[in-house]
């Protein structure tokens, strides 16, 4: 049986995306912010400068290229966080509303606000993965 057409490369596309501060604060600079979709798959990476409002809204950086999956959240990590002891919070996950969060791993499971940056700049670079 041929399988070939069950195996080829299904609606690719590269671009960029506009990152968002959800809950209070300024995007400062977008180094980079690029995505690749190969099918219902979105592979998502950005390296950007914000400065969150102080407050104790959910931090949550938005604008994704597509929505995710509403019953499912995407991954990721993080891999550069200047300055800042990233190490008891969780990878990015991925929300149904296209942006991603992050929850504290100090047994309380509550997500990460805005206010645990201080509303001081801060560098982030992240790799995201999910389905859409």
């Amino acid at each position: 049986t041929d399988t070939a057409a069950a195996n080829t490369l299904d609606d690719y596309e590269e671009g960029t995306w506009t990152p968002t501060i959800q809950s209070g604060g300024t995007v400062n600079n977008v180094i980079k912010a690029i995505y690749t979709k190969i099918g219902n798959m979105v592979h998502a990476h950005v390296y950007m400068t914000f400065t969150a409002t102080n407050n104790g809204s959910m931090f949550a950086i938005g604008g994704l290229p597509f929505s995710p999956i509403a019953s499912q959240h995407g991954g990721g990590s993080v891999q550069y966080m200047a300055g800042f002891n990233f190490s008891n919070f969780s990878g990015p996950l991925v929300a149904s509303n296209s942006s991603f969060y992050f929850h504290r791993r100090d047994g309380t499971g509550a997500p990460v606000s805005n206010s645990v940056f201080g509303g001081t700049s801060q560098y982030i670079i992240v790799q995201l993965q999910y389905q859409i």
